[in-house]
C-alpha cells in the first residue's frame, strides 16, 4: 500500500462576531455605492477581472494586506518586518494596527505598493509560514 503524503497543519481562522459583522457591513456599503453608480455587479470598471479563475492586477498598483495575531507589543513591528523583506519602501509610519473589542488580538494593515503578482505571493507565503500570524487578508 502505498504511504500516503501527510496533510498540511490545520491553521485556525478566527474571526470574531463583530469582525464578521463589519466585514458584512463593508461589503454592503460597496454593493450600494456601485449600485448608485451604475454598476449593479458589473465591476469590469474596476482593475481586477477574472481570466481563467484568476483575478488580474494590473501593476504596479497600491495593495493593502492585512495580518491578525494575537496581540503582543511587538507584533505590529514583527508583522512590518516580514512585508517589508519583500516591499522595502514599507514605513511603520504607514501601519494601521487595530485591537479586537475585546483586545485579544491585533490587526496590522499595510499599504504596498505591489509590483508583480510573484511579490504578493511572497508575502503571503511568508506570512502564512509565520507561527505568529493568525490570519490574512
Amino acid at each position: 500500500m502505498a504511504k500516503s503524503k501527510s496533510p498540511q497543519p490545520f491553521r485556525p481562522i478566527f474571526m470574531t462576531p463583530e469582525c464578521a459583522a463589519e466585514t458584512k457591513q463593508d461589503h454592503s456599503r460597496k454593493s450600494a455605492a456601485a449600485h448608485r453608480e451604475g454598476h449593479h455587479g458589473d465591476f469590469s470598471h474596476a482593475s481586477q477581472h477574472m481570466i481563467s479563475g484568476k483575478a488580474e492586477i494590473e501593476f504596479p498598483c497600491e495593495f493593502m494586506i492585512k495580518a491578525i495575531g494575537l496581540k503582543s507589543d511587538d507584533f505590529a513591528r514583527h508583522a512590518h518586518s516580514l512585508v517589508s523583506r519583500h516591499a522595502p519602501d514599507l514605513t511603520l509610519e504607514s501601519l494601521s494596527v487595530r485591537a479586537s473589542s475585546q483586545g485579544k488580538y491585533l490587526s496590522v494593515s499595510m499599504t504596498i505598493n505591489a509590483v508583480s503578482r510573484e511579490q504578493l505571493d511572497s508575502i503571503y507565503r511568508e506570512l502564512s509560514d509565520d507561527p505568529l500570524i493568525l490570519y490574512t487578508l
